[in-house]
């Protein structure tokens, strides 16, 4: 693994906000939104020895505000910005370069890339915070200042249907990519979750914890406490995350309280319990903001002894980034414990990630006008799951399979409800937490899981129980 912060005026020394891959062909493309009002696309190439070139493809000028957050549609046809200017933006890249109606406002740059306004979207009355797309990437979520999320039809160019649930901004969205939920996250410290099949009625809605009696030390009866962090903190995201076989919710900007002391929290819910966690994983320092998945999946380490056992029971691995203001830490779904922690490589709050799609480079975008750039080797992270052994919900041929319901088009569900095909013949059960110990190997903390256990939801058979 090596990181580089590479000196690039990625957006005319403003704060950069978001940033998502996209691959063509043998051509990656990366998509920046900053306090400049642009978006930029670059061209990321990956060199020998680790090296990661970077090239100025093309700046995308149509927003009058800050662009706070770009997504590439999973069918990779279109790009979302959308900002301060209440606006979202539908990009199609175009044929040619150089004479576009997108000059690069930069005159030592030269578009390569012809990128055009497809459609804009108008609905939200405040700025748009974040962004993420269905898996068929027929629909879009935006959740915004205004306390609410739209989901927004694409090929109407107009919204579905809006969620008002939230009584303050909506910093964080995420869509399941098996279709079912809808996940947004406030700072009035409410996670809410929407089933999609039930015309986006929302299902749990999640702000406090009860400690069990037998978790307190010295007894005494449970104590209940605010999951999530208040207003309080400045900071602009609380980006959650699906997995991308579906089965787990990761969620930053958590905390939990222990007597009279506070720790930043992540917390990782299970698609068979969406309203209480069933991990949560401590920050050291600052609170977390944005959390990731490599889009790979891993064949599980080691053997089948309990020292590899994985901590939920699935046949692979899947390797997450979860960043706090000051860090990134690197973690996969065999252990609690962190197994890379990257910290001092920005001097203001970090804002967004984004994998590759081969899962070989994690960009970090940050408010300090700079992005890093994190490199694998290509069996460093693990040994890549074969196609025909990914879970049938992830295999390419069923991500365009669609179904109608309720007047919505919705991504077909290529399993039954309480079970997932391991794509290897078995079947495991949704959100299954195995019994793991704490490591012993020296050096490594052990926090991560007696935290897990304070809260009394991790480790036991059962669905997390």
């Amino acid at each position: 693994m090596k990181l580089t912060t590479p000196q690039i005026v990625w957006h005319s020394k403003e704060p950069v906000f978001s940033a998502d891959f996209h691959h063509s062909g043998e051509l990656w493309r990366l998509a920046t939104g900053g306090a400049d009002k642009d978006i930029k696309i670059w061209k990321v190439v990956r060199e020998e020895g680790g090296k990661v070139k970077i090239v100025f493809m093309s700046s995308l000028s149509r927003h009058s505000g800050s662009v706070n957050v770009v997504r590439f549609s999973p069918n990779g046809e279109l790009l979302a910005s959308a900002g301060d200017d209440n606006v979202v933006c539908l990009w199609r890249l175009g044929e040619g370069g150089g004479a576009s109606s997108n000059i690069a406002t930069d005159t030592t740059l030269v578009n390569k890339e012809t990128w055009n306004v497809t459609k804009m979207l108008r609905g939200h009355v405040e700025d748009i915070y974040d962004a993420c797309w269905s898996a068929s990437s027929s629909y879009l979520v935006t959740g915004s200042v205004d306390n609410t999320a739209i989901i927004w039809d694409i090929s109407k160019g107009q919204s579905l249907c809006t969620l008002a649930d939230s009584k303050q901004y909506v910093q964080g969205v995420a869509w399941d990519p098996i279709g079912q939920y809808l996940a947004t996250l406030s700072n009035d410290r409410y996670l809410r979750v929407y089933a999609v099949e039930q015309k986006f009625k929302c299902v749990h809605s999640v702000s406090k914890m009860t400690v069990p009696e037998n978790q307190e030390k010295g007894g005494g009866a449970g104590r209940q406490f605010r999951m999530w962090i208040d207003e309080s903190l400045s900071f602009f995201f609380r980006r959650l995350t699906f997995s991308p076989d579906g089965n787990l919710l990761v969620v930053p900007a958590g905390r939990y309280e222990n007597g009279e002391k506070t720790t930043n929290m992540t917390y990782i819910f299970t698609k068979s319990n969406l309203a209480k966690p069933a991990v949560c994983l401590p920050c050291p320092e600052k609170a977390t903001v944005v959390v990731k998945f490599c889009p790979k999946l891993f064949k599980l380490r080691g053997d089948a002894s309990e020292h590899h056992k994985s901590l939920f029971s699935l046949p692979y691995r899947m390797v997450y980034a979860v960043a706090s203001l000051d860090a990134v830490l690197l973690y996969d779904t065999q252990q609690t414990t962190p197994f890379a922690y990257l910290s001092n490589i920005h001097y203001s709050g970090i804002t967004d990630l984004a994998w590759s799609e081969d899962g070989l480079v994690l960009v970090i975008t940050s408010s300090d006008a700079y992005c890093s750039i994190v490199t694998f080797e290509p069996t460093e992270l693990g040994v890549v799951m074969a196609t025909e052994d990914l879970p049938q919900s992830m295999k390419k041929s069923n991500a365009v399979s669609e179904t109608k319901k309720n007047g919505i088009t919705l991504l077909k569900s290529p399993v039954e409800s309480g079970t997932k095909s391991a794509g290897n013949g078995d079947a495991i059960e949704e959100g299954k937490v195995n019994e793991t110990e704490a490591s012993t190997e020296p050096g490594r903390a052990t926090e991560n899981l007696e935290m897990s256990r304070l809260m009394g939801v991790t480790v036991r058979e059962g669905g997390g129980r």
